[in-house]
Order: C-alpha cells, then sequence, then structure tokens
C-alpha cells in the first residue's frame, strides 16, 4: 500500500513522479528490514557486527559499552562472541 515506497521518498532513494518531497533539515530515518538475515553477515560475531554499525573509538571501554547494550538487548555474554 505504498509504506516501502514512502519511506524510500523520505529517504531519498526514490524521485517522485509528481510534487516534492519536503523533508525537515533535522529529520532522520532509517530502515528496518523485517527479515534480518538480509542485514546481517551471519558468519559475524553479535559483537563484531556492532563495531561494523558502531565503530566509537575503539577503547576497551566503549566495547565494554557495546557488550552492556548487546546484554540489555537480551543477548548472553557466553553469545557475544559466537558468530551466528
Amino acid at each position: 500500500n505504498g509504506k516501502t515506497t514512502l519511506v524510500k521518498l523520505l529517504l531519498g532513494e526514490l524521485e517522485p513522479t509528481e510534487g516534492e518531497v519536503v523533508r525537515h533539515r533535522g529529520a532522520r530515518f532509517a530502515i528496518v528490514n523485517q527479515h534480518h538475515a538480509d542485514q546481517i553477515d551471519l558468519t559475524m560475531t553479535p559483537l563484531q557486527f556492532i563495531r561494523t554499525k558502531a565503530p566509537g573509538d575503539g577503547s576497551e571501554a566503549w566495547e565494554r559499552f557495546l557488550r552492556s547494550e548487546l546484554a540489555n538487548s537480551g543477548i548472553e555474554s557466553s553469545l557475544v562472541d559466537t558468530p551466528a
């Protein structure tokens, strides 16, 4: 019903056939695919994957933060370093 088309217009991935798209300059958009396997490299561990999305400064403190965030998301510590 046009939901994906609307999001692609907002992201600038499509140009409108009529009219114009006006985005607020402070607006942020993202797509979260319902089929996670399309977005995740299943050969990577959860920690490796999250580092590709949020590399931070590479410090030990940043890694502890990422591990904490993964734990808060329900990923057990025993799985953080295990590929899918």
